[in-house]
């Protein structure tokens, strides 16, 4: 076990006020495994060649979008040797408990993985109040991030998305989107109910798990994308879950019993989605194994 010193158990208590007064989603923790609240630069987004063109024709000029401090939930599990590690996305719905249990759940199988708080970064909690996100740019940063930390295997990092995260893995990995990032050689992606678009060519291995009665997202077109993957030449893996719905792994939608905390402020689109015990578990196991086949346990 890691012996705090005395910097990190007044960290630990900081930490523990502002959860209790700020309200924010506190993970799951195992014995294993150490937790820190961390921060790091987002990077500098580049004026695009239309923008420069467009603010020139008026007589003017724009500098590039200056830096912010991301705020990002660090597991690490304890070990002697550098790890692979896995990126987490949030969706629309922004920063959950239930994305955090996955980073716990990512430490207890030997992975470092960093959960990006992209809304609350930027002083919101959801798609609905904060506009303009970078996430392809808070990805590199990420990456330029744990590849800066020694329990880090730098050569074996994986993302994983959920909704909105899940779909822009998709588009990070299109060779032909322009939000391929072609700079960086992921070793695979994991999406969980995102939005898909067949005839892609991807430069990494995919896992795709959704629910066939998601109306949030295209799973006749997921469907398409995986029974293409030879024709394309692509290594994509999917399963569909019969009577499931977008947010499947995250107990905060179960309607048999419902928190004080979810009945007073219930998640976005609460009402038309559900939570399935037997879903999440095989995802879980699914993604367990794809992990290990490409980035090794």
């Amino acid at each position: 076990m890691l012996v705090p010193t005395l910097s990190q158990s007044i960290a630990t208590v900081i930490v523990g006020f502002l959860i209790a007064v700020l309200h924010i989603p506190t993970p799951v923790q195992a014995e294993t495994q150490a937790v820190s609240q961390v921060t790091f630069p987002s990077a500098i987004i580049p004026l695009t060649p239309f923008r420069v063109t467009r603010v020139k024709e008026f007589g003017m000029s724009l500098a590039p979008k200056p830096t912010i401090n991301l705020n990002a939930t660090l597991f690490t599990p304890e070990t002697n040797s550098p790890r692979p590690a896995v990126i987490i996305l949030v969706g629309d719905d922004g920063l959950q408990q239930s994305h955090l249990n996955w980073g716990a759940t990512l430490a207890d199988w030997g992975y470092v993985s960093l959960v990006i708080d992209i809304f609350g970064s930027r002083g919101g909690k959801n798609f609905q109040d904060t506009l303009n996100i970078e996430m392809p740019e808070d990805t590199r940063s990420a990456v330029k991030y744990l590849r800066s930390l020694k329990s880090v295997d730098s050569d074996k990092i994986a993302l994983l998305g959920f909704s909105l995260g899940g779909s822009r893995i998709l588009s990070f990995f299109d060779r032909q989107s322009p939000s391929h990032i072609e700079d960086i050689n992921f070793s695979a992606g994991v999406a969980l109910y995102p939005n898909c678009a067949p005839g892609k060519q991807f430069s990494a291995p995919l896992l795709i798990l959704a629910g066939i009665s998601d109306q949030m997202m295209t799973f006749n077109l997921c469907k398409r994308l995986s029974n293409e993957a030879d024709v394309m030449n692509n290594d994509v893996s999917a399963h569909f879950y019969p009577g499931v719905t977008h947010f499947f792994d995250n107990p905060d939608y179960r309607k048999d019993t419902i928190s004080k905390k979810v009945a007073a402020a219930p998640p976005l689109w609460f009402q038309t989605n559900h939570y399935s015990e037997a879903a999440h578990k095989d995802a879980l196991a699914r993604v367990k194994s794809f992990l290990k086949a490409r980035l090794g346990s």
